[in-house]
């Protein structure tokens, strides 16, 4: 699966990302009811990988060890066309949950790992954690990015080698606001760099239906 640049087209789809960001996504994921989608690949990896870990044990985690295995091998594939490796530090984005919370998911860490594995020269580092939950995507308030980004920390002890090109990943891109707070907080301690963020998935709003030209008129 192609790596595609968030641009002028898509852009308008997420709210605090532009096309100098410097975003890009694998596929789309469309936002809907899940009867509609359950045939779309994407939307299908997507609901696998986002499996909560209190389903672990269970005879469905094996989709979303699966769900892993596929986003690193997009990953990797992506990465064998790239010449310097040894100038990319690959960073997850945060998940909600604390670290000591038992629901914490490391998904993208665990994703990026395997990206390590076959790639060695690739540095991946755990560097950001969230110091407490705040509101989940499933809320209609969302924290915005000065609140997500104060409740961002550094593990320092990681930032010291940190290399000149940092790839910022997650999921799915929304709204982009993790995507913004996980950089800012970056730029707080190391300073600007090369910043990238890279996503499995976009996430694709339903497209609303024309109005008829009538219906405005007797308005």
């Amino acid at each position: 699966m192609m790596l595609n640049r968030i641009d002028q087209l898509t852009a308008p789809d997420h709210s605090f990302i532009d096309a100098d960001s410097n975003c890009y996504y694998f596929g789309e994921y469309p936002r809907g009811i899940a009867s509609d989608n359950s045939s779309n690949p994407m939307y299908s990896l997507i609901h696998n990988l986002k499996k909560t870990c209190d389903r672990r044990g269970r005879p469905e985690w094996q989709y979303k060890l699966r769900a892993i295995d596929i986003c690193a091998r997009y990953i990797i594939n992506f990465f064998n066309s790239v010449q310097d490796l040894q100038n990319y530090t690959l960073i997850p984005i945060p998940p909600s949950k604390t670290r000591d919370d038992e629901l914490y998911d490391s998904r993208m860490h665990d994703i990026l790992l395997k990206v390590q594995e076959a790639q060695p020269l690739l540095d991946v580092k755990d560097v950001l954690y969230t110091q407490q939950e705040l509101n989940s995507h499933n809320n209609s308030i969302r924290p915005s990015i000065q609140e997500l980004q104060s409740n961002y920390r550094v593990d320092e002890s990681l930032i010291i080698d940190i290399r000149q090109k940092i790839v910022l990943f997650d999921d799915v891109l929304t709204t982009g606001s993790h995507f913004c707070a996980a950089k800012n907080k970056l730029v707080e301690f190391i300073g600007m760099r090369d910043y990238k963020g890279v996503f499995i998935a976009r996430r694709v709003l339903p497209i609303q239906d024309d109005i008829p030209l009538l219906d405005i008129l007797l308005r």
